[in-house]
C-alpha cells in the first residue's frame, strides 16, 4: 500500500509533464504541415495563371489543369484535417474560411472549363489567387507565433 501511495504523485508529475511535451509536439506538427501547405499553395499561385491560360488553347493542357486543380483540392482537404494548437486556433479558422473560398472558386473554375466558357478575365479576376495570398499572410503570423 505504501508503494501505491508514492506512485500517485509520480504518476501525476509524469502526466503533467507530458502535456507540455505533447502540446509542443502538436504545435511542431501543425507548423510543419502548414509550411508544406504554404509551399504547395505558393507554387499553385505561380503555376495556375500560366497553366490556365494554356488550357484555353490546348485540350491536353486543360486535362493537366484539371488534374492539377484536383491535386490542390486534395492538399486543401489534407490541411483542413490538421489539428491546430490552441494558440493558433483563430488563425487556423481564418485559413479554413479562405480554403472554403478557394474550393468554391476551383469548383466554379472547373465548371467553366467543362462548359467551355473559361476565359482570361475569369482567370485574372479569380478570387482563388486572392484567397491564397490571404492565407500566405496568415501563415506569416503563424510563423511569428512559432518563434
Amino acid at each position: 500500500m505504501k508503494r501505491f501511495r508514492y506512485f500517485i504523485p509520480v504518476f501525476i508529475l509524469l502526466t503533467a509533464a507530458c502535456s507540455p511535451i505533447e502540446d509542443t509536439k502538436n504545435t511542431l506538427t501543425y507548423i510543419n504541415g502548414a509550411e508544406d501547405y504554404m509551399n504547395e499553395m505558393s507554387q499553385f499561385t505561380e503555376d495556375f495563371p500560366t497553366i490556365a491560360e494554356a488550357a484555353l488553347r490546348d485540350t491536353q493542357a486543360a486535362q493537366e489543369l484539371e488534374s492539377y486543380v484536383q491535386q490542390i483540392q486534395q492538399e486543401i482537404e489534407t490541411f483542413n484535417k490538421l489539428e491546430s494548437p490552441a494558440m493558433m486556433e483563430e488563425l487556423h479558422s481564418e485559413i479554413l474560411n479562405h480554403n472554403e473560398n478557394i474550393q468554391q472558386g476551383l469548383k466554379t473554375f472547373e465548371q467553366e472549363l467543362e462548359n467551355g466558357t473559361l476565359n482570361i478575365e475569369f482567370i485574372e479576376n479569380s478570387e482563388v489567387l486572392k484567397s491564397v495570398q490571404d492565407i500566405q499572410n496568415i501563415y506569416e503570423q503563424i510563423e511569428q507565433l512559432g518563434e
